[in-house]
C-alpha cells in the first residue's frame, strides 16, 4: 500500500481492526464498521483517526484517501462490490489494497466482469505514467485510483507493516 505517515487512509471494513492498527504505527486511519462489537472495540481508540458505525456500502463516497486498505465480506461477490465502492473514495493518485477472493480471476459473470475492466482502465492509465499496477495473485495494489488483487486475509494482515516499510511480502 505503499504508506507514509500523514497519509489519509481508509480502512472500510475494520472488523476487529487487524488492519487499522497495522495501519496506525505510520498513520491514524479512518474506519468504517458494521458490527456492533467490532465497532465498540474499535471505537474510541486513540491510535485511530475515527471510527464509524455503518454498512459501508451505504456510506456515499468521497474521493479524499489517499489509501484504501481493506478486507471486505466475501459472501456473493461482495468483496468485488465493496473494492468498486472503495475505489470512489480515493483522491487522484491514491491507491487502494485489498483481499479479495480469487474468483476475480476466473469467473464470467456481469459483476467480475465489471471489476475486471475497472483493473484494465487502472493499469492502461498507470502504464500511460511509466509506473506498475495489477492483479496479481497472492497481493497486488492499482496506482493513481486502484484496486487490489487475491490474498489471503491472515498473510495481507500480517504482511502490512513489512510492506509499507518496502520489503516484498
Amino acid at each position: 500500500a505503499e504508506i507514509k505517515p500523514g497519509n489519509s487512509v481508509l480502512e472500510p471494513s475494520a472488523g476487529k481492526g487487524a488492519i487499522a492498527y497495522a495501519i496506525a504505527d505510520i498513520t491514524k486511519p479512518y474506519c468504517i464498521e458494521l458490527m456492533e462489537a467490532n465497532f465498540a472495540a474499535l471505537a474510541g481508540d486513540l491510535r485511530l483517526a475515527a471510527v464509524t458505525k455503518d454498512d459501508f456500502l451505504n456510506v456515499p463516497p468521497h474521493a479524499v484517501f489517499d489509501r484504501v486498505v481493506m478486507n471486505p465480506p466475501f459472501a456473493r461477490q461482495a468483496d468485488i462490490k465493496h473494492v468498486m465502492h472503495a475505489f470512489k473514495f480515493l483522491a487522484d493518485g491514491g491507491r487502494l489494497v485489498s483481499v479479495m477472493s480469487t474468483g476475480v480471476t476466473f469467473r464470467d459473470d456481469r459483476l467480475t466482469n465489471e471489476f475486471r475492466a475497472l483493473v484494465e482502465r487502472c493499469e492502461d492509465a498507470d502504464q500511460h505514467q511509466h509506473a506498475r499496477a495489477g492483479i496479481a495473485q497472492r497481493r497486488a495494489g492499482l496506482r493513481g485510483r486502484a484496486v487490489g488483487g487475491p490474498g489471503d486475509a491472515h498473510r495481507a494482515a500480517a504482511g502490512l507493516r513489512d510492506h509499507v516499510e518496502g520489503k516484498i511480502v
